[in-house]
């Protein structure tokens, strides 16, 4: 299912990303902390810069796809339209598998939060425009809500679910809209005029990491999870039966 729904997928960006209580070693140590991890993912990330006590890797200076962030605060993965979801999740696994030899004895007691991240601008082979659209997600969250039902012509409209393991949303897509600046470096490349965001945030909060197979495989889970989500929203929106 995973290559049909790339099919619809016009927009992508993956964040791999760990919270913890704020490290003051890695301000000390952002000179050290380049020269070892920086060396090994230079092919990938041949940019970096010192940025509010921490350190930027990225692609390029500007507009940049792929990005790595070690700050006192979080440490995250970043790509923006990779070639595959796994490509993200390979390279991600090995940049956080190489921070954790520098910060792992100290991530074993400071993580808060272990969290992936998707953004999706996926097309709907039926609902085109950006009205029908709308429409169209009313009908499917809202349709029962008189209120709804009854009210004049929406402009916008999001839907956001809470669970345990996280949250997701669901609105229109408008090339060009505020949101797309905010989400994707480069929002009008390869943007369709309009369509359909998702965006999924799960998390694993206070976990335990004694080991870095424990980091590999909590990323491992909270990706499937996700990617389980992704799934059934794509199924009740009907995006795969055009």
């Amino acid at each position: 299912m995973a290559e049909r729904l790339s099919k619809h997928r016009k927009r992508e960006k993956y964040i791999f990303e760990i919270r913890y209580k704020a490290n003051p070693k890695i301000a000390d140590d952002r000179g050290d902390i380049t020269a070892i991890i920086w060396k090994k993912f230079e092919k990938i990330l041949p940019e970096w810069q010192l940025e509010n006590a921490g350190i930027i890797f990225s692609d390029k200076l500007e507009n940049s796809k792929v990005r790595a962030e070690i700050g006192i605060h979080r440490t995250a993965f970043v790509m923006e339209d990779p070639s595959s979801r796994d490509f993200f999740i390979d390279n991600a696994i090995s940049f956080f598998a190489e921070v954790y030899d520098y910060l792992g004895s100290d991530w074993k007691t400071t993580i808060k939060r272990i969290g992936f991240r998707s953004i999706f601008v996926y097309v709907h082979p039926r609902v085109k425009s950006y009205t029908d659209i709308i429409n169209f997600i009313k009908d499917k969250f809202l349709k029962t809500i008189p209120v709804m039902s009854k009210n004049p012509q929406l402009k916008d409209l999001k839907i956001t679910i809470v669970h345990e393991f996280g949250r997701w949303e669901v609105g229109p897509f408008k090339k060009g809209e505020l949101w797309a600046k905010t989400m994707y470096n480069d929002p009008d490349k390869g943007t369709p005029d309009a369509g359909i965001a998702i965006d999924i945030d799960t998390a694993d909060i206070e976990v335990k990491i004694n080991q870095k197979s424990d980091l590999n495989e909590c990323f491992k889970k909270i990706s499937l999870i996700s990617t389980g989500i992704e799934e059934q929203i794509i199924k009740f929106l009907e995006i795969m039966n055009g």
